[in-house]
């Protein structure tokens, strides 16, 4: 919460603030006597009325007559910019505390796409013998050569099952590609309530492509009118959808029970379809 503020020294301003998290509201007298009381700092009440002009004037603080309490407006920024930067250190492998439960932001379906396939293959979401795939629909985009080697590879070291909702032509063209390539997929199955689902290694990974409302009915609206593959430009639009500016939400849930209790779910849906 205190990002940008010295911690190091016995620094006054990052008193107040730290007095501040724990009681509010404060007036001038209230944090003077904290200041001396928690950390032995004795100042004028002339340099809090002065931290306190300052803090203002920079969206820290907020005054309710002659007391103060932090911004919750600034708290927020403070802490989506510590989430931020926690997310990149998670993705470089610079933090390795596993957390029962994450969540990642991306800018765009592919940053999702590359993180998903490169942490498969690197054990981040632990042993992986099995994996269970559940998507609403498929998209026809052409891959590079090392996401194909990559697919092959996490493919040939774990069974790996797609179930997707939808059964038309881009389905079809997608699931074609990926039997080539060592995934078992099945078409027409109802699954992905409420959204889209991986279960590797110990996870459950949920992913929530967030368009903006008028974006989902454009969308559907030329997803539903492809009838033939080849009359339509559909690697054109379905590449433009995975790089276009599209806020994307991915959850991480490694609670044992939750795991186990969506993989008996999973495997009794893969029964009942082979009936």
């Amino acid at each position: 919460m205190l990002l940008g503020l010295d911690l190091t020294r016995k620094n006054t301003k990052a008193k107040i603030i730290e007095i501040l998290s724990d009681m509010w509201p404060l007036n001038v007298r209230g944090i003077h006597r904290e200041l001396a009381k928690r950390h032995g700092i004795r100042v004028t009440y002339q340099a809090i009325h002065l931290a306190m002009k300052e803090f203002l004037e920079e969206g820290i603080v907020i005054r309710e007559g002659r007391e103060y309490m932090l911004n919750p407006e600034w708290i927020e920024r403070m802490a989506s910019t510590a989430n931020s930067l926690v997310e990149k250190y998670i993705r470089a492998h610079r933090i390795i505390k596993v957390k029962e439960l994450q969540e990642l932001n991306f800018g765009t379906i592919k940053e999702a796409w590359d993180f998903l396939l490169s942490e498969a293959n690197k054990g981040f979401f632990g042993r992986a013998d099995e994996c269970y795939i559940q998507l609403g629909r498929m998209f026809a985009v052409p891959l590079p050569q090392g996401d194909i080697e990559a697919i092959e590879k996490f493919a040939n070291g774990t069974k790996t099952v797609l179930m997707c909702r939808g059964n038309g032509p881009v389905d079809r063209l997608a699931a074609n590609f990926l039997r080539k390539h060592g995934v078992e997929v099945l078409l027409g199955i109802p699954c992905a309530y409420p959204t889209n689902t991986v279960l590797i290694g110990n996870c459950v990974v949920s992913i929530y492509v967030l368009y903006p409302k008028e974006e989902v009915a454009k969308f559907n609206r030329f997803y539903n009118s492809i009838k033939d593959i080849l009359k339509k430009d559909i690697f054109t639009a379905f590449s433009n959808a995975f790089l276009k500016n599209t806020r994307v939400k991915i959850t991480i849930n490694r609670n044992p029970e939750v795991y186990a209790d969506v993989l008996e779910q999973t495997r009794r849906l893969l029964e009942e379809t082979k009936k």
